[in-house]
């Protein structure tokens, strides 16, 4: 279960850990806990408690290590111009 999972992921980051580990740990843990807050299924979250989509949670939040997750209601987004072929060319990764 995610509450188990939650448990688990605190017991490990309580231990003596690699900054690489503790980054790990600590991802898990965020992705754990924001599981559990949201009370739906949506793309590759699943849970079989709430296993359908709900509008109401057709939301972004936001998640800070021991804070509450809480809702974004506005986030804005700004177009991008694209590069010029010849810039972007310059550019490339070659394989």
């Amino acid at each position: 279960s995610l509450q188990r999972a939650i448990r688990e992921f605190e017991q490990i980051s309580a231990s003596s850990l690699t900054v690489s580990s503790r980054n790990f740990v600590t991802v898990a843990l965020l992705i754990a806990r924001a599981a559990m807050w949201r009370e739906e299924s949506r793309g590759g979250h699943f849970r079989t408690d709430f296993p359908d989509s709900r509008e109401e949670w057709r939301i972004h939040s936001l998640q800070r290590l021991g804070s509450e997750i809480r809702p974004i209601t506005g986030i804005s987004f700004s177009s991008v111009q694209s590069l010029p072929e010849n810039r972007a060319a310059a550019i490339r990764v070659s394989d």
